[in-house]
């Protein structure tokens, strides 16, 4: 549950910094948010496989570590955009821009709990898309 409440306060930090385009934040992220959170992913993984291999067969747990390995790997690569955005190297973060975007009419994915928590704008499918 620690690495789930430190991906959700990740998510709704980063994006708040997006919004604000606060720097600062936003390298604190990358610097320090980031890595700790990668680290607690790798050591989740760890201890679900080894509570996995003595609590039941091994069948299924690929599927689980499939998975896993596709969080981390997101994880690994926003701290990469982060740093290349932070470094001039990229001139804007398309998927946080993307997340920022009012709901299209075509779009009708649903308002997250953590955007409402982080004051981010409400999505609604009556909104104009940008």
């Amino acid at each position: 549950m620690r690495v789930l409440g430190a991906k959700l306060a990740y998510e709704a930090n980063v994006l708040a910094a997006w919004r604000d385009r606060d720097r600062a934040a936003l390298a604190r992220i990358a610097a320090r948010d980031l890595p700790a959170l990668i680290a607690g992913m790798e050591e989740f993984r760890e201890l679900f496989r080894a509570d996995w291999l003595a609590t039941s067969k091994p069948f299924g747990l690929e599927r689980v570590q499939a998975r896993n390995a596709a969080a981390l790997a997101r994880l690994v690569e926003a701290r990469r955009r982060l740093e290349d955005y932070l470094a001039g190297r990229t001139a804007t973060i398309e998927e946080f821009d993307e997340a920022m975007r009012p709901f299209g009419a075509y779009s009708r994915r649903p308002v997250c709990a953590w955007c409402v928590a982080a004051g981010l704008p409400i999505r609604t499918s009556g909104s104009a898309a940008q």
